[in-house]
């Protein structure tokens, strides 16, 4: 499977910090900076197959944060899917991508 874990190998937990800008005409500006997962293991990967039986339609971004992962590993999953027959490319147009069952 696309980025399993392997005994040894440290998955990157999802983490938020909020970084706050100066102030610029009495406004503070923040900007939220969020650490997903790079790698899948066997329980995460249960969970996303779930996911995806129970939705319509779906997109990678729509994945990537509802499960907590980064949205090139939720692409290369949706394709693995694809390519297994469970899902079927409905439209595809630069960053814009939707699949359906």
């Amino acid at each position: 499977m696309i980025g399993s874990v392997t005994q040894g190998d440290e998955t990157m937990v999802e983490e938020s910090r909020t970084i706050k800008a100066k102030k610029k005409y009495g406004k503070v500006w923040e900007h939220n900076s969020v650490k997903r997962s790079v790698l899948l293991d066997d329980d995460k990967i249960d969970e996303i197959s779930k996911y995806l039986d129970g939705v319509k339609v779906v997109t990678p971004q729509e994945l990537a944060n509802r499960q907590g992962i980064r949205v090139s590993l939720a692409k290369k999953i949706l394709d693995n899917y694809v390519e297994d027959g469970s899902l079927e490319l409905v439209h595809s147009q630069g960053p814009n991508i939707i699949y359906k069952k």
